[in-house]
């Protein structure tokens, strides 16, 4: 099986992003019987993550997309059930949204074609935090995650909000992005 895990840059002026800071770790030990092919610096900006990406998914051709972003204030990992089509905030390109549609010809929610509660369960019944999330938030993290189900919607396709490495060990995020890759083996 081939997954591609993405994570984003820095953002908001700060250096570090828990979703690179897991991804190096799971490149340091990942799996078996999983091809994973990691993007590490997708851009926090509206209109140009998806778009980052979509090389990769052309020459990739993964069996699943599950990128990797940054949740400050969660106190766990979130697998998101949904995307919305909206998004809000100021992307690192200074681009201001304004509480808008990403799309107004498409429909306002898309759900995850990730197996989330298989995987929220997965980390779970290994003594893990994990948990299911409806509020994917309003910004780039979203905007990708929408991006991905309404062009890719052959490959199963989803987003991981990863809590700061302030308020959870590195090494915990680690083990709960491990354990819900490994699930997507049976998926």
């Amino acid at each position: 099986m081939k997954i591609l895990v993405s994570a984003f840059e820095p953002f908001g002026g700060s250096t570090v992003n828990s979703s690179q800071q897991v991804l190096k770790e799971i490149e340091k030990k990942s799996p078996q019987n999983i091809k994973l092919h990691l993007v590490y610096d997708v851009p926090v900006v509206f209109d140009k993550a998806y778009l980052h990406l979509q090389p990769y998914i052309q020459n990739i051709q993964p069996d699943a997309i599950v990128a990797l972003g940054q949740a400050e204030g969660r106190p766990c990992v979130t697998i998101e059930s949904v995307a919305y089509n909206w998004m809000y905030g100021t992307d690192n390109n200074g681009v201001i949204s304004e509480k808008q549609k990403i799309d107004s010809g498409a429909q306002s929610i898309m759900r995850s074609t990730l197996p989330v509660n298989k995987l929220v369960v997965a980390a779970q019944q290994v003594g893990l935090s994990c948990e299911t999330s409806l509020s994917p938030g309003s910004f780039v993290c979203n905007r990708l995650m929408f991006d991905l189900l309404r062009f890719e919607s052959k490959t199963p396709s989803g987003f991981v909000h990863i809590p700061t490495t302030r308020s959870v060990p590195l090494m915990q995020l680690h083990k709960v992005v491990y354990v819900v890759l490994e699930a997507m083996l049976s998926r």
